[in-house]
């Protein structure tokens, strides 16, 4: 990540694998870890949106990775 210009912390990184793991088996399979992969190169070249941000599910902004909640 530091590649890419991007700094985690340890648990922001455990965050962002875990949201990754979508079957939640504690590990990342390969299309798992390519979907991350791509998410996050296409984030570290794509020029932020501003200043409107590309929202939907009720106005919220969309994360790919950011696991569904019951409401």
């Amino acid at each position: 990540m530091k590649d890419l210009g991007e700094t985690l912390t340890d648990k922001q990184a455990r965050d962002m694998l875990a949201a990754a793991d979508a079957n939640r088996d504690g590990k990342l399979s390969r299309e798992e870890f390519r979907t991350l992969f791509n998410y996050i190169t296409q984030q570290a070249t794509t020029p932020p949106l501003s200043p409107s941000v590309s929202t939907s599910n009720n106005g919220r902004a969309v994360n790919p990775f950011q696991r569904e909640t019951q409401q």
